[in-house]
């Protein structure tokens, strides 16, 4: 199997001291939604198809929050190791019920004042969007670069 890096476009979604969290059924760690950008995709444009495919509600107003988090890992579900760059990106999200629209993720809604309690991954991430959450200032990349 070719080797390559991962392009994956994420959103910050807030309601009332919340943010929307996503896992994996099963586990116990939590990641941003979104996901992997199609070949000849724009971020944006991913961003808004996996939020849709994902909960079936649309989102407005996306904003690149300044954040390029690199992330390297072995999966053990595809027993292979994997390299990818996470695009972070705030919006709101429309009205309706967040339910998950795929079998093997959920979704919840967590509070921002107990959030360094949760496992978010990558771990780099979440450093960065707990500072985030606290100034809304842009941040630096997991490796310091802008």
């Amino acid at each position: 199997m070719p080797r390559s890096i991962e392009l994956i476009a994420r959103v910050v979604l807030l309601r009332g001291g919340q943010i929307l969290l996503c896992r994996m059924k099963g586990t116990s760690h939590y990641f941003l939604p979104g996901g992997h950008v199609e070949h000849g995709e724009s971020l944006r444009t991913a961003l808004q198809r996996e939020i849709k495919e994902e909960i079936g509600l649309t989102i407005t107003g996306i904003q690149f929050i300044g954040g390029i988090v690199e992330n390297k890992f072995f999966d053990a579900r595809e027993n292979r190791d994997k390299h990818e760059l996470n695009i972070l990106f705030t919006a709101k999200l429309a009205n309706g019920i967040v339910q998950s629209q795929e079998d093997h993720i959920e979704f919840c809604w967590k509070d921002i004042k107990h959030l360094s309690r949760e496992k978010i991954l990558p771990s780099s991430l979440k450093k960065h969007l707990l500072a985030w959450l606290k100034n809304k200032k842009p941040f630096l990349g997991s490796d310091g670069w802008k």
